[in-house]
């Protein structure tokens, strides 16, 4: 598998920091098979890095409302079609 550059930043769910560059994504891909999931240690170093709003694509908001149980700073926008996509679009 080949990776390119890192455009913007993301973070590994298995070490809850933003992956160091592509040298590592591969690695850390594989690592989330079977390591667990630091899914409220991302948040708070997503949150840290001063987002101005975080966006949830897919059906469904359980994500949103677990980042609202972790902190109300950053709102969710939720994307789960065509039309919440037009209404979030101007967000970014």
């Amino acid at each position: 598998m080949e990776t390119g550059d890192l455009r913007f930043p993301v973070i590994s769910n298995v070490e809850a920091d933003v992956y160091p560059g592509k040298g590592r994504i591969k690695e850390l891909l594989f690592q989330q098979v079977d390591h667990p999931v630091r899914w409220e240690e991302s948040m708070q170093k997503m949150i840290a890095m001063g987002p101005e709003v975080v966006l949830e694509v897919g059906p469904g908001k359980v994500l949103s409302g677990l980042l609202r149980r972790i902190s109300r700073e950053v709102p969710p926008a939720n994307v789960e079609d065509g039309v919440t996509w037009e209404k979030v679009k101007g967000l970014l």
